[in-house]
């Protein structure tokens, strides 16, 4: 049999912004608080990074990953792994929202996603 291997290709390119605003307006949905395009300083080899969202108190980062962090075949960039290991370097834990994960979804869906990311987040602390 033949086994449809995922790539790129099978995916339209969509602005990561669009779903940064998805993201946003759920996390206000779900009374988070959080800053956008937070820039973290004394990143280990850039030195500042900029996050997608940032919640501060619990030392949480929410990456955005659109179609540019992954190879053809939907696995994880190098470039895309050593920034998210950077953040980990500088104490933050680090929740992925793969583009093609976050678009198969419904908003309700979406929702659910998000708040058990979050909720199995913060019970690991």
């Amino acid at each position: 049999y033949l086994q449809k291997k995922l790539s790129l290709q099978h995916y339209p390119i969509t602005s990561a912004s669009k779903i940064e605003l998805q993201v946003k307006d759920i996390l206000n949905q779900l009374n988070i608080d959080y800053d956008q395009e937070y820039q973290i300083e004394k990143a280990p080899i850039n030195g500042v990074y900029v996050a997608d969202f940032v919640l501060k108190e619990k030392k949480i980062v929410i990456e955005i990953d659109g179609p540019y962090h992954y190879n053809h075949t939907l696995k994880m960039n190098t470039h895309t792994i050593l920034r998210h290991q950077q953040l980990k370097a500088c104490g933050y834990q680090v929740l992925h929202i793969p583009f093609f994960e976050w678009e198969a979804m419904q908003l309700d869906q979406q929702i659910q996603y998000l708040y058990s990311l979050l909720i199995t987040t913060t019970k690991e602390e």
